[in-house]
């Protein structure tokens, strides 16, 4: 990637639009921020270490930390949405989405 005097961006001499070239600037900054020698990812993971999932602790505990189970149910919900004869509408779904899910959690009467 080149920058031209004009400020705008080129590629293999193709001018990039607005979006790639904001695209490309985000990814050369994240790539001069990531640490790059060990004392870097040291103070680096010291300084996120807030951020950083205890999953000891997690499976201790009996906390789901897959994302299994959300993504078979996410399969089940399209598949039922794609049942033959059925026909629903984009705006219908969410309401629906919210009653079986006051239903599986008891919040129905």
């Amino acid at each position: 990637m080149v920058r031209a005097a004009s400020g705008e961006f080129y590629y293999s001499g193709k001018r990039l639009s607005e979006i790639q070239t904001k695209l490309c600037l985000a990814w050369f900054i994240a790539r001069d921020t990531v640490p790059h020698t060990t004392a870097h990812r040291y103070i680096y993971l010291n300084k996120h270490k807030h951020r950083i999932v205890n999953y000891g602790y997690l499976q201790a505990e009996g906390i789901s930390i897959g994302s299994g189970s959300v993504e078979s149910k996410i399969k089940q919900i399209a598949h039922r949405l794609k049942i033959t004869g059925a026909s629903w509408e984009s705006g219908n779904v969410p309401q629906v989405l919210r009653h079986r899910s006051a239903y599986l959690n008891g919040c129905l009467f």
